[in-house]
């Protein structure tokens, strides 16, 4: 990080990283757009992971805690959602195992479930549509067991 366009890559990507959490596949990829060498991004990345900015251990655990403990996906959808962001796997299995620890005592499926019916009550506000439940959920990476469950709840609701 010695020469003026190393200085200017490497500022680029700290206020881009200011603004929002970036995993080091989304950097890379941003920084390749912006016309940088690989050579620089490499650089780059390496400076920003020994100082602590560039962690995507970090920034999984951060992820399934905002899609999946807030409720707004299943644990599936969370981690579909994690490997979006160019998560490599060897990060989410080992977070998805320490957050199984976390919850081992508890019944995985009632939770889901749970979810699953704040989400059709707070977004659906009519769920008289069955069907738009259904594709709902599917897109947030519910099983179809919590689906019938909830459905099967609605329809008691209706009643």
């Amino acid at each position: 990080m010695t020469n003026n366009k190393d200085s200017d890559a490497l500022n680029t990507a700290v206020r881009w990283l200011a603004g929002k959490s970036y995993s080091v596949q989304e950097l890379c990829h941003r920084l390749k757009k912006g016309g940088y060498t690989q050579e620089d991004i490499d650089k780059i990345v390496n400076h920003l992971s020994k100082r602590g900015y560039l962690n995507d251990a970090a920034l999984c655990d951060l992820l399934l805690n905002k899609y999946y403990v807030n409720g707004n996906y299943s644990l599936r959808g969370a981690v579909a959602r994690v490997k979006q962001r160019g998560i490599p796997d060897i990060y989410i299995t080992a977070a998805v195992k320490r957050f199984d620890m976390d919850i081992a005592d508890i019944d995985i499926e009632y939770i889901e479930y749970k979810h699953a019916l704040r989400l059709v009550e707070k977004k659906l506000k009519h769920a008289s549509d069955l069907s738009k439940v259904c594709r709902y959920l599917a897109a947030k990476g519910f099983t179809r067991a919590t689906i019938v469950r909830v459905l099967t709840e609605l329809q008691k609701i209706q009643k």
